[in-house]
């Protein structure tokens, strides 16, 4: 048998040149290792050819950059959570669904199968992880979902966005309001892994944290964060840079895709920032208040206002609202809306279906009897710190100038609804009456009901129960429409209800409906919505007309001026609602069920008011004649408390 010679210049025996050294048939060499072979038809996953790959720790690190870039915008919403507790959690989840993928592409799988596995591997732990922190009493062996876990979890989401809308900003960060952001977090960590990784598209995952950036935004108008943005920008181009040299390129082309992916970003990221700085009306300012932290738009289309006009009733740290100087002798409710719609969906505001714009004038306060006493009342307001659709008036108004934009007016609530307008910046001047009607004429108000107002006597079929028996047992000994009224006002501030904040979070019945009208009845503790529209829809099932206001109670008496005149400060801590019932000759009388605030009922809704005759002032303890309209806080003003 004979050998080869060894190569000219060579030591050791070896193939001639551009001799193969194997025995492939048709002269197809190997393809270079982690090479695309067209034989096969396949390519392999970068988690398993070194040639795209560089090291599986590499691996490690795009997905800590993918759990980087996610956080730090989560950190943005710090303007609205109060506290850390709940970034640490997010990020307890976030890390859990990027790790346990991360762990399974490590593994020794083919590549289709990897991306799958590490997929529904960290959807597991995800949603086992859920169920252990949230709902561990539904799941079987303390982990394993059920369909009691789904149906606690869907209770717990709800809760959380019903807890959102009724708190301010900055919110007390309550279990459910963390569950949202574990589940909604969590889901948008699973998907921008899957798109690094199983689809294979990254720069896709930038619109994941675009997404998670944009909410303290959108939810808050606030200055842009620029180090927040810059910092997860940056994060993100480190993304493209690592996966772009680690895809295996053909030889002499290696790192300009990660080249290619620093300038795209890079100038994308100028664009962003430089752009506003040359182009009118994107630049920050018009993306904020006046004033930073200020409340939110209290109503938008499709939104319970009972609970979104709720959103600065929990603010830790109240904030000037409005001022006004006027010429009654006592503070006034400044009403900013009324739900008269009393329905299974959302209670909505009074149609603006017959409204007309405000230079049309104003028209006599429905039901208002010649008769009954009035006093012409003048008012300056002024709106630092509320932005809204309405404007705060005091009802019954009967004129407003100053306003600037486009106004219309609804009869019969007399709300002001601003078209293109708003109620932040404005200052204006407020015609009103204030109206004492005596105890005969609240007693003889008996007649039957005009067509316009029988409809505030409108429920729906099928509300609980409860509301028209205790309603019935109520006022079982009255006698009189404005009877069973003082009736109802007394059943709520005797003593057995109490006033709270969290019990109606925590309860799963805040807000306005007829459910959480009737768990409130049960409970005995809520806020001032629940007080309102317990009485408004127990007067209802009475046959009195009724409607729910919402606006502000009357504020502090910052100073008394020598022209007679009083100027009061209101805060968003005194955002309020309260029942408004109407009665023949008198028109819409407010009443006061909200106990524990400081806040004393109006005399002609006492049950003194009758007994001390005709149009006589109730007296105090001490026997000082009180004001016949009501009696203002403002005198005694408490600590800030949540209406």
């Amino acid at each position: 048998m004979t050998t080869l010679a060894p190569a000219p210049g060579s030591s050791t025996p070896g193939p001639r040149p551009h001799q193969r050294s194997d025995h492939r048939p048709h002269g197809h060499p190997h393809p270079p290792k982690g090479a695309h072979d067209p034989r096969r038809g396949t390519e392999r996953s970068p988690e398993h050819e070194p040639g795209r790959f560089a090291s599986r720790a590499r691996l490690g690190a795009l997905s800590g950059l993918i759990f980087v870039m996610l956080i730090l915008p989560v950190g943005g919403l710090s303007a609205l959570l109060a506290g850390d507790n709940w970034w640490w959690s997010t990020a307890s989840f976030v890390a859990l669904v990027l790790g346990s993928a991360a762990l399974v592409r490590l593994l020794p799988l083919p590549a289709f199968l990897s991306s799958l596995v590490a997929t529904i591997t960290a959807l597991l732990a995800w949603t086992i992880c859920i169920t252990v922190v949230f709902a561990p009493d539904t799941a079987w062996a303390g982990f394993v979902p059920t369909l009691e876990t789904a149906r606690a979890l869907r209770s717990g989401l709800t809760a959380a966005g019903e807890s959102i809308a009724v708190q301010s900003i900055p919110a007390d960060p309550v279990q459910p309001i963390v569950l949202l952001l574990a589940v909604s977090v969590g889901l948008l960590a699973l998907l921008a892994d899957a798109l690094v990784f199983a689809i294979r598209m990254p720069a896709l995952a930038g619109f994941v944290s675009l997404a998670i950036f944009a909410v303290p935004y959108a939810v808050h108008q606030q200055d842009l964060d620029v180090w927040l943005f810059v910092c997860t920008s940056a994060v993100y181009l480190a993304l493209l840079w690592v996966w772009g040299r680690l895809i295996h390129r053909p030889r002499g082309r290696r790192g300009r895709t990660g080249l290619r992916a620093l300038v795209s970003g890079a100038l994308a990221i100028t664009i962003a920032v430089a752009l506003p700085a040359f182009t009118p009306g994107l630049t920050p300012e018009s993306f904020q208040a006046p004033t930073r932290g200020q409340l939110a738009s209290v109503y938008s289309s499709g939104v319970d206002p009972s609970i979104q006009l709720s959103q600065d009733l929990r603010r830790s740290n109240p904030l000037l609202a409005l001022t006004y100087t006027t010429t009654s002798a006592d503070g006034l409710y400044l009403q900013l809306v009324t739900l008269s719609a009393l329905i299974d969906g959302p209670w909505e505001p009074e149609t603006a279906g017959t409204a007309h714009p405000l230079e049309a004038g104003y028209q006599a306060p429905t039901g208002l009897a010649p008769d009954v006493a009035t006093a012409a009342v003048t008012t300056d307001v002024s709106v630092s710190g509320l932005r809204s659709d309405w404007v705060p008036v005091p009802y019954p108004a009967t004129g407003v100038t100053g306003l600037t934009g486009d106004w219309i007016l609804t009869p019969g609530s007399l709300t002001l609804t601003g078209q293109g307008a708003g109620s932040l910046g404005q200052n204006y001047t407020v015609s009103s009456l204030e109206v004492t009607p005596t105890a005969a004429q609240l007693a003889a108000a008996t007649g039957p009901l005009p067509g316009a107002i029988a409809g505030y006597t409108a429920l729906p079929d099928g509300i609980p129960a409860v509301i028209g028996n205790t309603a019935q047992l109520v006022t079982a000994s009255a006698a009189t429409p404005y009877d069973k009224a003082v009736a109802l006002q007394r059943y709520f501030t005797s003593g057995a209800f109490q006033y709270s904040v969290t019990a109606p979070v925590e309860g799963h019945y805040d807000g306005g409906n007829f459910a959480a009208v009737a768990t409130f009845l049960s409970a005995k503790s809520g806020y001032c919505i629940h007080f309102a529209s317990a009485m408004a829809v127990m007067a209802r099932t009475l046959g009195i007309p009724s409607r729910i206001a919402i606006g502000y109670h009357p504020g502090q008496a910052s100073e008394r001026n020598a022209d007679g005149t009083s100027t009061f400060q209101v805060f968003s801590d005194q955002l309020h609602a309260w029942p408004e019932l109407w009665f023949e000759g008198i028109g819409w009388l407010a009443f006061e069920p909200t106990p524990g605030l400081g806040i004393v009922p109006p005399d002609y809704s006492l049950p003194s008011y009758a007994i001390t005759g005709v149009g006589a002032p109730a007296r105090d303890s001490a026997g000082s004649a009180l004001p016949l309209r009501h009696r203002s806080p403002s005198r005694r003003r408490t600590p800030p408390r949540i209406l």
